[in-house]
């Protein structure tokens, strides 16, 4: 059994890095405007499942339909990776846990990428319907890989438990990160649906009263970005790191790295590659905090025995 969680661990980090493809994937669909590109059909494309016709004259066709087996694989590897955790319940309950938010995530995950296309948010929609829609699918998205991250560290330390005790500032944090990845995606869609010619133009169309609403709300992003500054430096202050400096440093230089390609990526106007590169940084950024978060509170029956003991 215990070599059996010891293989969990591992196709649970290959989930975490395969979701990770498959969102920076997602945001090139959207990028390339190949978010209609198997019409307004799910889970078939143009009615079919490999619509021949469709492939031979449409680029954009393969880049959705290609999301969408991706993400296809992703949602049956999950599932399987739940009877799994299924089986090893007895050894782990946490981990059956975690697989079930796993499961439930990505099932939200399907509906609201289904809802994008059936409601043809998608291409050039501007609607308030496509904003809500993506603000929902980035939260979710984020709160999915924390629960494959949560699932890939249960059973990487055998954990038993997970301690929710003073969990202020590090929610206050991930709130703030969320808030910003919303508005990042706000942002994004703007500049996709309203290329500007110019820093200048875009800065200037940012606060015209005849611009979208969309533009005018761009600057958001920014803005949050730079308040999280001020949040990350409190929370990072309040870490213990005597026995991971490493750790420190390296989310440390990883949130700055981020923060500096955003503002490169908004002082370049954004091209397709510097978008790609930003949400990645973005990913990785957290998925960095959230395994630190939880490796302080993830404990197994042989730490809680040994605290028992030395108390």
């Amino acid at each position: 059994m215990e070599k059996s969680i010891s293989q969990y661990a591992r196709f649970s980090l290959f989930l975490l890095v395969y979701c990770v493809v498959i969102i920076l994937w997602g945001a090139f669909v959207r990028i390339s405007g190949s978010g209609d590109g198997c019409g307004d059909y799910w889970p078939l494309c143009h009615g079919e499942w490999i619509p021949q016709q469709a492939l031979a004259d449409a680029i954009q066709t393969w880049i959705e339909l290609f999301h969408r087996l991706k993400s296809g694989v992703f949602g049956l590897l999950v599932l399987a990776g739940w009877f799994w955790a299924f089986w090893l319940r007895k050894s782990s309950v946490l981990l059956y846990k975690a697989a079930t938010a796993v499961l439930l995530l990505t099932l939200v995950e399907a509906l609201i990428g289904a809802a994008l296309v059936l409601f043809s948010w998608v291409g050039e929609d501007a609607s308030l319907g496509r904003w809500v829609a993506m603000s929902f699918h980035l939260g979710n998205t984020l709160l999915l890989l924390t629960a494959l991250v949560l699932q890939w560290r249960v059973a990487a330390k055998k954990a038993q438990s997970l301690s929710l005790k003073n969990l202020g500032m590090d929610s206050f944090l991930m709130i703030i990160l969320l808030l910003t990845a919303v508005t990042g995606a706000w942002a994004a869609l703007a500049s996709t649906l309203y290329p500007s010619e110019s820093l200048i133009a875009g800065f200037l169309s940012d606060f015209s009263s005849e611009s979208p609403l969309l533009l005018r709300l761009r600057l958001l992003h920014p803005l949050l970005a730079i308040f999280s500054v001020y949040v990350f430096l409190r929370w990072i202050r309040q870490q213990d790191f005597q026995t991971a400096p490493s750790q420190r440093n390296f989310l440390f230089g990883l949130y700055w790295i981020h923060l500096g390609f955003g503002f490169l990526t908004l002082f370049f106007l954004a091209p397709v590659w510097m978008k790609i590169g930003h949400l990645f940084l973005a990913d990785l950024l957290w998925i960095s905090l959230i395994y630190w978060i939880l490796e302080n509170r993830l404990s197994s029956k042989q730490t809680r025995q040994s605290s028992l003991h030395l108390n």
